[in-house]
């Protein structure tokens, strides 16, 4: 007679197998209830496995792989072995006491019963208000209104359909992910002729995904309307409201205003949409806009299509549990068609790590890959260098994780590296939490990387090509390791380009990486100044002369800065090692180095302005 189709993923099911078997035992019809779980956390799969029911009718399928939402829905579908398939979702409650009896008795009516959903009237915790809110508004409606247009209104939560219709229109298995399987099947169910009938049979939704997940996946199911040329189809464009819309849009020359819209507002509407009150048609707007946009930058294509993601992130993270979630959540609200972040934590004692494992699982969707890792806590040059090497993205970008990104700031990558010729290296300025711009300049010049960084840790989007020239993080380095990285890539990047605007915040808190301590941390310092004058010493003699005395200027900084610590024996030895390195063409500049020494032990700050600016000293 029936067969009960549940695909699993991440939720108990015992109390839903336990609400079937009541009543479908009493009943006394043959019925068999298959499950298949779509790589569940293993905590949820063993949970499951001890606590469904021992009983003859149910059966635990083992596909042995992750299968996505449609091909997992076929695999139960083939191994159904009654004339009648139920499927349902698994994170559903039955709250009818005679939900399989009212199918029985419409079997006769249709090839297809669809039986709708509803939401409890309980407002859920904020952060799955979103989900809660567009289902109540958008799909809880009674049956004589979805029969107006059976197919556009069907949905697999919760519909019987008869096996010999099911193996004429199984589920479209290009789809992965979430958004818009049902609405293909819909339509082949239309083509085919079958016959479809709503009642008013619901199961109620309880299952809601977190809000940035939600808007995460609602992004990726408009995506699809690029990627698969199945959207293009007549019929495809007809039923599904956002495409009639964008279609008149586009008529009336309003896409480049929507891509606009998009540009300038998109984290404003995810900050309405992730709140209180999150309003239906800001999320209608959120989701045409995203839509006009990514069509703008790449019509008629997405970079999904392409072997890996255009950008990875990478953040490494030592116990920064109270900065760690406004860091994420930044990267969640940008707006890219591909993105890959990369969590790398260092050995956290707090909340840190558990914290981006609940981030991933709200967030992860097809255009955003969170991946997850851990490693002894070694430090950071050697978290970003893990993190690098499992990366995918064509183009590479780390970050620190008390920072903050701007809306756009990725937004504003993506669209220089789409363009043809894209630069190896993309370099921007940042705000401080006390309002300071750094870098102070944009001179994207080894030398003047050590006279005043240009290039720090998270300011810098590289190619892969770039990267493997100058190599990854020095590992042995503890403090200035982006003044040495930076002075490489610098020295190996051929096509560089400068955006002149703030795009994220830097926390300058006492706890942060960057807090300042000369005097404790001088051999740390000095070790990154000895690896500087390899790297220079690798150059070609014709190219050492500027960033040599580069090197200098930087030597007598430390040491004014040693000497205002107290340290005033050994500041005026590294002073005297600065003089005595200075190359002998630019030994006229030795005064310019006494009176930056002078000048800046005795608190004095931006000498390296007039370095910068002379010429001949380090240009």
């Amino acid at each position: 007679m029936l067969s009960v189709c549940i695909p699993v993923y991440d939720q108990p099911v015992a109390p839903l197998l336990g609400t079937l078997l009541e009543e479908l035992l009493p009943l006394g019809q043959p019925f068999e209830i298959l499950l298949a779980d779509d790589g569940s956390p293993e905590v949820i799969q063993q949970r499951n496995a001890a606590e469904s029911p021992a009983d003859g009718h149910i059966r635990w399928l083992q596909p042995g792989r992750k299968m996505g939402r449609a091909a997992l829905r076929n695999y139960l579908g083939r191994a159904a072995g009654y004339d009648w398939i139920l499927f349902m979702d698994c994170d559903v409650l039955i709250e009818n006491q005679s939900y399989i009896a009212n199918y029985l008795k419409h079997f006769h009516e249709a090839d297809v019963l669809v039986g709708g959903c509803r939401y409890q009237a309980e407002r859920p915790a904020p952060d799955r208000l979103l989900r809660w809110t567009y289902g109540r508004q958008r799909e809880v409606r009674p049956a004589s209104q979805r029969n107006r247009q059976p197919y556009a209104c069907f949905s697999s939560f919760n519909c019987c359909i008869r096996k010999t219709t099911f193996e004429g229109c199984p589920f479209d298995e290009n789809f992965h992910g979430y958004g818009h399987e049902d609405t293909l099947l819909g339509l082949q169910l239309q083509r085919q002729g079958a016959r479809v009938l709503h009642i008013d049979n619901p199961l109620t939704h309880i299952g809601l995904t977190a809000n940035r997940r939600y808007l995460s996946q609602s992004l990726a199911a408009v995506e699809k309307f690029l990627r698969l040329p199945v959207f293009r189809e007549t019929d495809i464009l007809s039923s599904v409201k956002i495409l009639r819309w964008y279609r008149r849009c586009s008529r009336w020359g309003l896409r480049p205003l929507l891509s606009a819209v998009w540009s300038n507002a998109h984290g404003r509407m995810a900050k309405n949409l992730c709140g209180p009150r999150p309003g239906m048609a800001v999320f209608d707007l959120y989701r045409l806009s995203h839509l006009a946009y990514l069509d703008s930058v790449q019509p008629g294509e997405s970079r999904q299509d392409a072997a890996g993601p255009l950008l990875s992130v990478i953040i490494p993270y030592y116990n920064r549990e109270h900065s760690l979630q406004a860091c994420l959540d930044s990267v969640a609200d940008q707006s890219v068609s591909s993105l890959e972040l990369i969590l790398v934590d260092n050995a956290s004692t707090d909340g840190s790590a558990a914290l981006c494992r609940q981030f991933r699982q709200d967030c992860q969707s097809e255009r955003f890959r969170v991946v997850l890792l851990s490693e002894p806590h070694r430090g950071a040059c050697q978290a970003r260098n893990t993190g690098l090497r499992a990366a995918r993205g064509d183009y590479v970008l780390f970050f620190d994780s008390d920072d903050v990104m701007r809306q756009d700031y990725l937004q504003r990558l993506e669209s220089v590296l789409s363009r043809p010729g894209a630069p190896e290296l993309i370099a921007c300025r940042c705000r401080t939490d006390r309002g300071q711009l750094l870098p102070k300049h944009r001179r994207l010049d080894p030398a003047q990387q050590l006279i005043d960084p240009v290039v720090m840790t998270h300011n810098v989007c590289l190619s892969r090509a770039l990267l493997d020239r100058c190599g990854p993080w020095d590992e042995a380095l503890e403090r200035w390791q982006d003044l040495e990285f930076g002075f490489r890539l610098l020295r190996h990047a051929r096509s560089l380009v400068w955006i002149n605007k703030a795009l994220y915040t830097v926390n300058t808190s006492a706890d942060a990486i960057s807090a300042p301590g000369w005097e404790a941390d001088r051999e740390k310092l000095l070790s990154s100044l000895d690896a500087l004058w390899q790297d220079i010493d690798d150059m070609p003699e014709s190219e050492r002369l500027y960033p040599r005395t580069a090197w200098c200027f930087k030597l007598v900084s430390l040491a004014a800065r040693m000497w205002r610590e107290g340290a005033r024996g050994q500041a005026d030895r590294l002073y005297g090692q600065a003089l005595a390195a200075l190359p002998g063409s630019q030994i006229k500049y030795r005064p310019l180095l006494a009176c930056h020494y002078g000048y800046t032990k005795r608190g004095g700050r931006g000498f390296w302005r007039i370095a910068a600016l002379l010429p001949g000293f380090c240009r």
